[in-house]
């Protein structure tokens, strides 16, 4: 490298640091002026805002299956060409749903599938990892959880007729307190209890809340809980001596 060049550089390096040392100085004094401490309550209380709104949400989404694979039919109306039968599916507002939602099968007759694998693109294509099994029940309704970040939806059919119809599906952003509520039956609050004092508090939300889990959630609750179990494990001695391997079986 030349000497002008270096100087070129040394030059560039002085002129930067001095705005950093402006920029500094401009953010300090703002820090210390009178509105921003008059306004510090509401910068803490912001993030406690956008949880609850994620609870509390109620946002609805009318989305439509339009056929990309093995698929043709409009209006609803489907027929399947092919072995890997799937569409994509379209919001009306532009925007895909996000966090705890209800899917509901709209116009459903005797010919709708009942049982579908979704799978989600955030912004990386679709892959198994990012896939989940709905199966509707007599309601037509279902709780999904998605991620904070929806690019695409996919629904492929399982085992669907020839001829079938899927008018459209709609999605309401329910709210983590909604979904509670719903899964707070008898049975599973007694499963619960049991499952806490057996797991501690990943078996107590994992048998309220386990339908609704993705697969990616329910591994790293599986994952814990073997870290957990293994833990104990060690601080076993046989004959002075910490064993080598342990074996976890879950038992049905």
């Amino acid at each position: 490298m030349s000497a002008k060049n270096i100087e070129k550089l040394q030059g560039e390096y002085l002129r930067l640091s001095k705005r950093v040392e402006e920029l500094e100085f401009e953010l300090e004094r703002m820090r210390r002026s009178p509105s921003w401490r008059i306004t510090e309550p509401l910068r803490m209380i912001k993030p406690s805002i956008g949880y609850l709104r994620s609870i509390l949400r109620r946002r609805k989404h009318l989305l439509t299956p339009s056929p990309f694979n093995d698929l043709i039919g409009e209006n609803g109306s489907f027929e399947v060409t092919g072995e890997v039968p799937y569409l994509l599916l379209q919001s009306h507002s532009g925007r895909h749903p996000v966090g705890w939602t209800r899917f509901s099968l709209i116009d459903a007759d005797a010919s709708t599938p009942r049982s579908y694998a979704l799978y989600i693109d955030r912004g990386h294509g679709f892959s198994e990892e990012e896939r989940q099994t709905l199966e509707f029940d007599h309601t037509n309704t279902i709780d999904v959880r998605l991620p904070r970040m929806v690019r695409n939806l996919r629904l492929d059919p399982i085992e669907p007729e020839k001829h079938f119809r899927l008018p459209g599906i709609e999605v309401r952003e329910v709210g983590f307190s909604r979904i509670v509520y719903r899964s707070l039956s008898l049975r599973n609050l007694i499963a619960g209890c049991r499952e806490f004092f057996r797991n501690g508090k990943f078996g107590f939300t994992y048998a309220i809340l386990g339908d609704v889990f993705t697969p990616i959630e329910k591994q790293k609750i599986y994952r814990r809980w073997i870290n957990k179990i293994e833990s104990r494990m060690k601080t076993k001695k046989i004959d002075g001596r910490e064993p080598l391997l342990s074996i976890v079986m879950p038992v049905y």
